[in-house]
């Protein structure tokens, strides 16, 4: 993960999560994001080049459909 988004994820006490989401996720899955929002979470919409949503600086989140999903587990 770029050195850049670190500050982005790493939270201190009593500040809200933060969420860094791909910018090409924020118009393919607005209920996520509102759901989110409800949640108060602190959004960052950028582009990532790997994973649509990342949680803290070891961990990436990549959303599918299941289709996409059942061609990924049977693709050779």
């Amino acid at each position: 993960m770029s050195e850049s988004l670190v500050p982005f994820i790493r939270g201190g006490e009593g500040r809200r999560p933060v969420i860094v989401v791909d910018s090409r996720e924020a118009s393919a899955a607005p209920k996520v994001l509102k759901g989110l929002r409800e949640a108060d979470v602190d959004i960052r919409i950028v582009a990532l080049p790997r994973g649509d949503y990342i949680i803290s600086d070891r961990v990436a989140i990549e959303r599918k459909t299941v289709k996409d999903f059942v061609y990924t587990l049977t693709r050779r």
